[in-house]
Protein backbone atom coordinates (compact mmCIF):
# COMPACT_ATOMS: atom_id res chain seq x y z
CA UNK A 1 0.00 0.00 0.00
CA UNK A 2 2.68 2.55 0.90
CA UNK A 3 4.08 2.24 -2.60
CA UNK A 4 0.86 2.58 -4.33
CA UNK A 5 0.67 5.54 -1.78
CA UNK A 6 3.80 7.31 -3.26
CA UNK A 7 2.71 6.18 -6.64
CA UNK A 8 -0.43 8.17 -6.58
CA UNK A 9 1.02 11.11 -5.32
CA UNK A 10 4.25 11.15 -7.58
CA UNK A 11 1.83 10.70 -10.35
CA UNK A 12 -0.93 13.87 -8.76
CA UNK A 13 2.75 15.78 -8.73
CA UNK A 14 3.44 14.68 -11.77
CA UNK A 15 0.27 16.02 -13.27
CA UNK A 16 0.29 19.36 -11.11
CA UNK A 17 3.94 19.69 -12.44
CA UNK A 18 2.78 19.51 -15.84
CA UNK A 19 -0.47 21.55 -15.70
CA UNK A 20 2.03 24.55 -14.02
CA UNK A 21 4.07 24.04 -17.20
CA UNK A 22 1.79 24.75 -19.28
CA UNK A 23 0.67 27.73 -17.69
CA UNK A 24 4.00 28.73 -17.70
CA UNK A 25 4.42 28.45 -21.01
CA UNK A 26 0.78 30.08 -21.98
CA UNK A 27 1.68 32.84 -19.77
CA UNK A 28 5.32 33.57 -21.71
CA UNK A 29 3.31 33.42 -24.82
CA UNK A 30 0.90 35.61 -23.55
CA UNK A 31 3.74 37.84 -22.23
CA UNK A 32 5.39 37.73 -26.09
CA UNK A 33 2.02 38.41 -27.41
CA UNK A 34 1.69 41.39 -25.22
CA UNK A 35 5.16 42.77 -26.38
CA UNK A 36 4.43 42.13 -29.89
CA UNK A 37 1.06 44.24 -29.55
CA UNK A 38 3.19 47.35 -27.74
CA UNK A 39 5.36 47.40 -30.41
CA UNK A 40 2.12 47.51 -32.91
CA UNK A 41 0.77 50.54 -31.22
CA UNK A 42 3.80 52.51 -30.60
CA UNK A 43 4.60 52.19 -34.29
CA UNK A 44 1.25 52.88 -35.19
CA UNK A 45 1.47 55.98 -32.76
CA UNK A 46 4.21 56.95 -34.41
CA UNK A 47 2.80 56.15 -37.85
CA UNK A 48 -0.16 58.65 -36.52
CA UNK A 49 1.92 61.14 -35.45
CA UNK A 50 3.40 61.45 -38.50
CA UNK A 51 0.52 61.69 -40.72
CA UNK A 52 -1.17 64.36 -38.40
CA UNK A 53 2.22 66.38 -38.39
CA UNK A 54 2.20 66.45 -42.45
CA UNK A 55 -1.51 67.12 -42.36
CA UNK A 56 -0.76 70.06 -39.99
CA UNK A 57 2.24 71.48 -42.47
CA UNK A 58 -0.38 70.90 -45.54
CA UNK A 59 -2.99 73.37 -43.89
CA UNK A 60 -0.51 75.28 -42.78
CA UNK A 61 1.32 76.00 -46.24
CA UNK A 62 -2.07 75.72 -47.96
CA UNK A 63 -3.55 78.62 -45.00
CA UNK A 64 -0.26 80.86 -46.06
CA UNK A 65 -1.51 80.40 -49.93
CA UNK A 66 -5.21 81.42 -49.43
CA UNK A 67 -3.58 84.47 -47.13
CA UNK A 68 -1.59 85.35 -50.42
CA UNK A 69 -4.86 85.19 -52.16
CA UNK A 70 -7.01 87.45 -50.02
CA UNK A 71 -3.85 89.98 -50.29
CA UNK A 72 -4.00 90.19 -53.48
CA UNK A 73 -7.67 90.52 -54.31
CA UNK A 74 -7.67 93.13 -51.40
CA UNK A 75 -5.55 95.05 -53.91
CA UNK A 76 -6.99 94.61 -56.90
CA UNK A 77 -10.31 95.31 -55.28
CA UNK A 78 -8.79 98.50 -54.07
CA UNK A 79 -7.71 99.33 -57.45
CA UNK A 80 -10.80 98.69 -58.52
CA UNK A 81 -12.56 101.12 -56.35
CA UNK A 82 -10.00 103.49 -57.40
CA UNK A 83 -10.71 103.57 -60.83
CA UNK A 84 -14.47 103.05 -60.45
CA UNK A 85 -14.24 106.36 -58.72
CA UNK A 86 -11.70 108.22 -60.82
CA UNK A 87 -13.52 106.96 -64.18
CA UNK A 88 -16.67 109.44 -63.94
CA UNK A 89 -14.38 112.81 -63.19
CA UNK A 90 -12.63 111.83 -66.02
CA UNK A 91 -15.57 111.05 -68.68
CA UNK A 92 -16.46 114.39 -67.58
CA UNK A 93 -19.99 113.26 -65.41
CA UNK A 94 -20.35 115.18 -62.54
CA UNK A 95 -20.41 113.87 -58.98
CA UNK A 96 -23.20 111.66 -57.53
CA UNK A 97 -24.65 113.29 -54.48
CA UNK A 98 -24.36 111.10 -51.45
CA UNK A 99 -26.89 108.67 -51.04
CA UNK A 100 -28.60 108.97 -47.43
CA UNK A 101 -29.83 105.99 -45.81
CA UNK A 102 -33.49 105.87 -45.79
CA UNK A 103 -35.41 104.15 -43.35
CA UNK A 104 -38.14 102.11 -45.53
CA UNK A 105 -39.97 98.61 -44.90
CA UNK A 106 -39.20 96.21 -47.54
CA UNK A 107 -42.73 96.29 -48.87
CA UNK A 108 -42.59 100.39 -49.24
CA UNK A 109 -39.10 99.93 -51.58
CA UNK A 110 -40.75 97.20 -53.80
CA UNK A 111 -44.25 99.31 -54.39
CA UNK A 112 -41.86 102.30 -55.03
CA UNK A 113 -39.49 99.87 -57.36
CA UNK A 114 -43.18 98.91 -58.81
CA UNK A 115 -43.87 102.27 -59.81
CA UNK A 116 -40.54 103.28 -61.36
CA UNK A 117 -41.12 100.27 -63.66
CA UNK A 118 -44.68 100.91 -64.67
CA UNK A 119 -43.37 104.74 -65.50
CA UNK A 120 -40.62 103.03 -67.41
CA UNK A 121 -43.07 100.61 -69.42
CA UNK A 122 -45.63 102.82 -70.01
CA UNK A 123 -42.94 105.84 -72.08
Amino acid sequence: MPTENIQSVLSDLSYRLANLETKIRLNEQNFFNSQEKVQLLSKNFLDLKKELLNRVDNLTQEMHEVEKAVLELKKKVSSFETKITVAPQQLGFRPLPPVEPHNISPEQAKSALDDVLRRLEAH
